[in-house]
Formats: C-alpha cells, sequence, structure tokens
C-alpha cells in the first residue's frame, strides 16, 4: 500500500480536519483530539461574534458595513469546513484507507509500462504550492495594516483593532487574528487541496487502467512465456498510439516484473 496524500496530512491535523490521534486507544488521545478541536472551532467562532457585537454597536447602515460583513464570511465558511470534517471524520478515514489498499502502483505488465508516479508528483505539488499561496495571502492580510502602522504611524484602520493602541493589547490583538486567519487559510485551502489531489490521484488511476489494456495483448504473450526483448521491435507503433494520451502518468518502454494475479 502506498500513502499518496501523506504530504496533506499535517496541515489538516493542524486546522483539527484530521485527528492528532486518528484510531485513539487511551482516553487521553480522545481527550486531545477533542479539546483541540474545540479550540480551533472557539478561535474561529470568536471572531464572527467579536464582529456582530462591533456591527450592533456601531452600526449606520449595510453600505458602509459591507466590507466588515464580507471578512466575516471566510471565518463562517472555515467554521463550516471543520464541522464538516468532524461531523465526517470516519468517512474521510476510510475513503484514504481504501485509496492505500486499493489504488495500484504500477500498470499491468506489458510492452509499455507506468507508474503513479505522474500523477503523485503533480498532486504532492500542487497541494504544497497552494497551501504555500493560501498562507501567503492570509499573512498579508494580517501584516499589511501593521506594517502600514508601524510605517505611517496612523492609526490601524481594521476594526479588530478598534481602541487598541497600546502594548502589550496590540500585540495580542495582532497574535489573535494572525492564529485566526491561519486557521482559515488551512481550513479552506486543505479543503480544495484534499479535493484536488484525490481528483488528480484519480485520473493518474485512469492512465494506469488505459495503459495496461492498450497493453493487453502483450501482457498475455509475456504470461504466456515469450521474451521481452522479442516483442520490443513492435514499440513503435503501441507508443505511437499512446502519446498525447495520458494525462499525468507516462509511459515507458521498459521491462517490468509487476503483474496482477
Amino acid at each position: 500500500s502506498t500513502n499518496y496524500i501523506h504530504y496533506i496530512i499535517l496541515p489538516l491535523k493542524i486546522v483539527a480536519c484530521w485527528d492528532w490521534f486518528p484510531k485513539p486507544k487511551r482516553n487521553r488521545e480522545i481527550f486531545i483530539n477533542n479539546i483541540y478541536l474545540g479550540m480551533v472551532l472557539f478561535v474561529l467562532t470568536y471572531m464572527p461574534a467579536a464582529l456582530a457585537v462591533h456591527l450592533y454597536t456601531e452600526w449606520q447602515d449595510i453600505m458602509s458595513s459591507l466590507d466588515k460583513i464580507a471578512d466575516c464570511l471566510p471565518l463562517l465558511v472555515s467554521v463550516a469546513i471543520v464541522s464538516y470534517y468532524a461531523i465526517y471524520r470516519k468517512d474521510l478515514y476510510t475513503l484514504v484507507d481504501y485509496m492505500e489498499k486499493n489504488f495500484k502502483h504500477h500498470s499491468a505488465r506489458g510492452l509499455t509500462n507506468m507508474t503513479m508516479w505522474g500523477s503523485y508528483c503533480k498532486a504532492r505539488n500542487f497541494g504544497r504550492i497552494y497551501t504555500a499561496c493560501t498562507m501567503f495571502s492570509v499573512t498579508m492580510y494580517v501584516t499589511l495594516p501593521l506594517i502600514l502602522h508601524l510605517w505611517t504611524k496612523e492609526p490601524i484602520q481594521s476594526w479588530v483593532y478598534s481602541d487598541v493602541t497600546q502594548s502589550p493589547f496590540l500585540e495580542f490583538v495582532f497574535l489573535r487574528s494572525f492564529l485566526t486567519q491561519f486557521f482559515v487559510g488551512l481550513a479552506m485551502g486543505q479543503f480544495g487541496v484534499f479535493f484536488a489531489a484525490n481528483s488528480i490521484l484519480i485520473c493518474g488511476q485512469l492512465d494506469l487502467l488505459c495503459c495496461s489494456l492498450r497493453n493487453t495483448r502483450y501482457t498475455a504473450l509475456l504470461r504466456r512465456g515469450v521474451r521481452y526483448s522479442a516483442l520490443f521491435a513492435a514499440r513503435a507503433e503501441l507508443t505511437a498510439d499512446e502519446r498525447h494520451n495520458y494525462i499525468y502518468n507516462v509511459a515507458e518502454t521498459i521491462n517490468s516484473d509487476f503483474h496482477y494475479d
């Protein structure tokens, strides 16, 4: 078995979309899983609650408050994502276990052979680049107001810093806002990465299937004892037929010992 999505498990754990102990055996492990989930949900729900109080006390009209309401939407979406993962966590583990046990890594032995390496690399690179981009965007969203404040000495315009002008309260609000946006970036980013990476891997499985089907005749000959070198002369027609027909993986004209029982 192969773990095709190991690169997104740690980000999912950080945002409580994946248990730190997926199969807890002791009460301490169950306690840690539940406490961490509660902490993440508290951090994500605190800002919308604070914004609701702020809008209630400072309300003028819908248009003047539209930007503040828009700031709250990613937080609500993140709460929904984390809650969704918490509710359907067992289904998530079942899906990942199914992939590890049933996804094939090699095509059946034929004249041309293929592995899942291409689609795995594409899924892994997409996950890492997309995660880095989301983390960069939320970091800039949080730090730019503070950088402008330190540079221009003007008050911070964000409602998050209302009535906060002195240390250490300024630093505390900044850290709270940064942690919140960090969870938002991971929740929304990894939700997309999980489904996109799985889609890429499924396409890789289709590539393996197509390669195996194109090589059915050669697979049968090899299984009957025909030497690979004797079939090598027919490679030109098959490789020409396979050119540009695969999505992520690449078929190679090399011998393989792998076959399906």
